[in-house]
């Protein structure tokens, strides 16, 4: 497949069903990362864990304004501590969890640049 289809179909798939656009970039990007790691739903309850709102996986009023209460770079840092906590809960943590705290430091690494 062409690099420019694949770029199209994750922005239509993760990027935009995410609606990373109406999000700062810092937050965008690690929503659709979670997106594309956890699926869809579970990135949305996790961002929803972050904010502490019920994690139902429906983005609506009450989730966006807990969401927009929050400073960018404490809302990445709950996000992301959510999505280890995520990530170690999955039962073949001890088979593939070396590779998913890898891309969890390169995210956090990601933050810092983004707030930079």
């Amino acid at each position: 497949i062409p690099m420019d289809v694949v770029e199209r179909i994750y922005k239509a798939m993760y990027w935009d069903a995410m609606s990373c656009d109406s999000f700062h970039y810092a937050i965008a990007f690690q929503l659709f990362d979670a997106a594309v790691n956890h699926g869809l739903l579970n990135a949305r309850k996790i961002l929803q864990r972050a904010v502490g709102v019920k994690d139902d996986g429906m983005i609506g009023p009450v989730s966006l304004a807990a969401i927009r209460q929050q400073p960018v770079f404490a809302l990445v840092s709950l996000f992301n501590s959510k999505r280890i906590s995520f990530y170690t809960n999955i039962s073949n943590f001890n088979v593939y969890g070396k590779g998913w705290m890898n891309r969890m430091s390169e995210n956090l690494r990601y933050v810092a640049e983004d707030m930079a």
